[in-house]
Parts: C-alpha cells; structure tokens; sequence
C-alpha cells in the first residue's frame, strides 16, 4: 500500500481510557470538587491523542477506513492493535461497490497484516484512487495499565499549564511509550 494512503477515523472512541476519579487524583483535586470537570474532560482526550500518535496506537476500540487504488498481499494496515476487520469492498470492472467475502483473505491481527487466502485471488477493479476500501475495528478491549499511567502524566502536566514535563517525569514518560511500542506488549 502507498504511504499516500491514510486512515481515515470513521468512528471514534465512545469511552474515555481515563476516567474522571483518576484524573482528579492525579491533579490533587476532590473528588467532590466538579469545577475542573469539563476542561479534565478535554484534557483526558488531549492525553489520549497525544499518547497514540506518539505510541502509533488505539488505546480505546474505534472504527478506521482506508482507500487504496491496489490490493496486494501482506498489505500492512497502519493503526493497531486490530479487533477485527469489519468490512472489505472494491469497486468491480462494472462499477459497483462489492463486500469481499471473508474467505478470500485472513488478518495477521500481531503484525497488523492483511493475506490473500491460500488458493483465492484478488478480483479485478476499477482503475480509480478508491478502487478498495478497507474498514477495520481496532484499539484495547482493555487499557493497558501502562498507557493510563502514561496519559494521567501528560493530563497533571496539561492541568498544570506546564510546557513540557519535568526531567524524572519525561523519562517515565517516555519509558512507557517505548514499552507501548513494543510489538511483544502485552
């Protein structure tokens, strides 16, 4: 697949990965104390960002799509960890758009790998940027320990208006982003 070919976010997370109890506690706020709520909602989705992109992960289940003008085998897709494919569909040489049966391919879910099945072809398409569309489940059933504490860092330094994390908070940081990245985790 061509780097050209970005994910597009089709359904985002429906869950925080942090709840609002942790957050205020890492902030040193009361529990009771709901003042700070709406702007530690918008930090707890800041810190989720922030920690995928650096992570190139989904911590929390959503839904990602992805257009290619060509189908090949051990096609990598680009977010991760994957669930599950929910749906492959190509425009055929007549135009319409058609669900590829699931039996023509199997998904590599570790390395994020989509093959052609043993004994089964592409099909032909339209010669078009969009010929193939690719829409796929993935992030955590369960957020890892590791990545909350990792975000409830960057949520305490964004609360904090500070510019960038402290030298010992950095490393931490930055330890649980490499483990993250890891591909033998968990």
């Amino acid at each position: 697949m061509d780097d050209n070919y970005r994910p597009i976010l089709v359904t985002a997370p429906t869950t925080d990965a942090v709840t609002i109890e942790q957050a205020k506690k890492q902030c040193e706020i009361a529990e009771s104390d709901t003042a700070h709520d709406e702007h530690l909602y918008q930090l707890i989705d800041r810190a989720r960002d922030e920690f995928e992109t650096d992570c190139d992960l989904c911590i929390k289940s959503q839904t990602w799509r992805v257009y290619t003008d060509d189908m090949e085998d051990e096609m990598q897709l680009q977010k991760g960890p994957i669930q599950s494919i929910t749906s492959i569909k190509y425009y055929s040489t007549e135009g319409t758009l058609t669900t590829l049966a699931s039996d023509v391919y199997t998904l590599d879910v570790a390395n994020r790998t989509l093959h052609l099945a043993y004994n089964k072809f592409w099909p032909a398409t339209l010669p078009r940027w969009d010929a193939w569309e690719i829409t796929y489940l993935c992030g955590y059933s369960t957020v890892p320990p590791m990545a909350v504490q990792a975000m409830l860092i960057l949520i305490e330094k964004y609360f904090l208006g500070r510019e960038s994390l402290k030298e010992p908070e950095f490393r931490t940081y930055q330890r649980l982003v490499s483990k993250m990245q890891r591909s033998t985790y968990p």
